[in-house]
């Protein structure tokens, strides 16, 4: 997979995203279709990560994470939005829940069942890893990890804080009540 700075308009998409024309996204929808992982030369130099890859993403579906496809590119697109917008095209037009791709120095992930915003949070130390399968895997239990409970907290913390206003209402009520008896003596 070679890289030169023409784009095409991919096929198939829910919406407007550009390839660059080398990157052979039928190839790589094949590839992920078949065994969850698109390698290209590096899987040559290390022929242990693509079953590495194919490992974390049962795992992903052990612990519920979702489908999850590998695409590992050569090159760095040039266009910075290019990695995700071959991530997105992947995402529309297979069944994965989760695409990750990665290229020397950048990346991208995109889901059906995560946010934008989570996603981002926890792809900085998965794309500053070198070592791909263990920061998938880590990635993984980043997003799996425990949720803390906004909801419940924000509704306790009002319930105190409504109880403290009443509680207070009530005290300064029968204050200014003792205060007036005491002048009316």
């Amino acid at each position: 997979m070679t890289l030169n700075s023409g784009s095409v308009r991919a096929p198939n998409t829910k919406e407007a995203v550009m390839i660059p024309s080398d990157i052979d996204i039928v190839s790589m929808r094949d590839q992920i279709n078949a065994d969850g992982v698109a390698i290209g030369q590096l899987g040559i130099e290390h022929p242990t990560l693509e079953p590495e890859l194919q490992n974390v993403a049962q795992y992903g579906l052990d612990t519920n994470f979702g489908r999850t496809a590998f695409v590992i590119l050569d090159h760095t697109p040039p266009e910075a939005g290019a990695t995700r917008d071959v991530a997105q095209e992947l995402l529309n037009t297979t069944d994965f829940d989760t695409i990750i791709v990665r290229a020397p120095g950048s990346g991208a992930v995109v889901s059906h069942d995560f946010s934008r915003a989570a996603l981002e949070a926890a792809q900085y130390d998965f794309l500053s890893n070198p070592e791909i399968a263990p920061a998938a895997r880590q990635f993984i239990d980043t997003l799996n990890g425990p949720v803390f409970p906004w909801m419940w907290i924000n509704i306790v913390i009002a319930a105190l804080l409504g109880l403290a206003i009443v509680i207070t209402a009530i005290h300064t009520f029968r204050y200014s009540q003792a205060k007036t008896l005491d002048r009316s003596q």
